[in-house]
């Protein structure tokens, strides 16, 4: 909670009216893609009622409601880095310290990092790499959280699917039998399109600020679906999480500083991606989820194999002590 209410303090920092106050974090928490239009074209849903961002069925962008309802580590970290990111490239003030900012969000959430190192390097760039690493220590607290961080995440990774997402191995997240697209360039393309490209090409006519932050949110978007780590495509689903905030930010600028006209089209754009996020809303009330109590971690592991690389690392691990009370890593041993 005390993340969320700093985060849309930072966000109230961008624009500071009153109007901005209430319309900025409406439109940020709102913020989706256009998933009710995928959703009408492929006729593809998995998941739990009214999820419908799997519409493509090889890749999700998630809503911001999504985000926060689900991967609240991962959403707070990219929103935090996104805000201080966005105010340092208006007020470059806090620059040596970004580095030291950067080893908290690699300890919480690596895609967090990952998604954000674009803006952080174009925001290096324009203000000089001297500005960052003036003073050394941030950079030490970066590389020492960061390397053994690293060393941890990719011990068997091998045994995580990764690579190009057009290979005959990646191209599927859900079972083709079942009726699940699988990528192709022009789904790719549909992707594109619906999910972000509609509301990018509104803030590329109609902002003058922010720029530079705006062609590496859509770039970024544009890249990441044509990767893919892990089973569920998690590398597609939370790198793009920056980029989708950098975007959310602008689009609530656009609307309180732009044109009227450029904000009444931003305005449409984002009312076909309110059925998501009002959807993950609806289920909190409509849609109680049975409990088994006689489920556990070892029946869902058993039941799930594919996840199991994802969250657990076999021993030794070179920057862990080994426990004697470890017995989920070395039965995987």
């Amino acid at each position: 909670m005390a993340g969320i209410f700093l985060f849309f303090r930072m966000l109230n920092s961008l624009i500071t009216t009153k109007r901005a106050a209430v319309i900025m974090p409406l439109v940020f928490i709102l913020f989706s893609g256009a998933d009710i239009v995928g959703r009408a074209i492929t006729h593809f849903q998995v998941g739990l009622i009214y999820h419908i961002e799997w519409w493509a069925g090889w890749i999700e962008y998630a809503s911001n409601m999504t985000s926060l309802f689900w991967v609240p580590q991962h959403a707070i970290a990219v929103w935090l880095g996104a805000a201080i990111l966005l105010l340092q490239a208006k007020r470059p003030t806090l620059l040596p310290y970004l580095a030291l900012a950067f080893s908290a969000i690699c300890l919480w959430s690596p895609f967090a990092a990952i998604g954000l190192a674009p803006f952080a390097l174009v925001l290096a760039w324009r203000n000089g790499i001297k500005e960052i690493v003036f003073d050394w220590r941030p950079v030490v607290a970066l590389v020492l959280i960061a390397l053994p961080t690293m060393l941890y995440l990719t011990n068997s990774a091998g045994q995580i699917p990764h690579g190009f997402i057009g290979t005959p191995a990646n191209r599927c997240v859900w079972s083709e039998s079942a009726g699940a697209p699988c990528f192709s360039w022009p789904s790719y393309f549909l992707f594109v399109v619906v999910e972000f490209a509609v509301l990018g090409i509104i803030l590329l006519f109609a902002k003058r600020d922010g720029r530079a932050m705006l062609i590496v949110a859509l770039s970024s978007l544009m890249l990441i679906p044509l990767y893919k780590a892990g089973a569920y495509n998690d590398f597609g689903m939370r790198v793009s999480m920056a980029g989708l905030a950098v975007l959310a930010i602008l689009a609530g600028e656009l609307i309180v500083t732009g044109p009227r006209l450029a904000a009444a089209a931003m305005i449409v754009a984002l009312a076909l991606g309110l059925p998501t996020s009002m959807g993950e809303v609806a289920r909190v009330f409509t849609d109680v989820p049975g409990v088994d109590v006689n489920s556990s971690l070892e029946k869902s592991l058993n039941d799930h194999p594919e996840v199991l690389p994802q969250y657990f690392a076999r021993l030794p691990i070179s920057v862990l002590r080994t426990s004697k009370e470890a017995p989920l890593a070395r039965a995987q041993n």
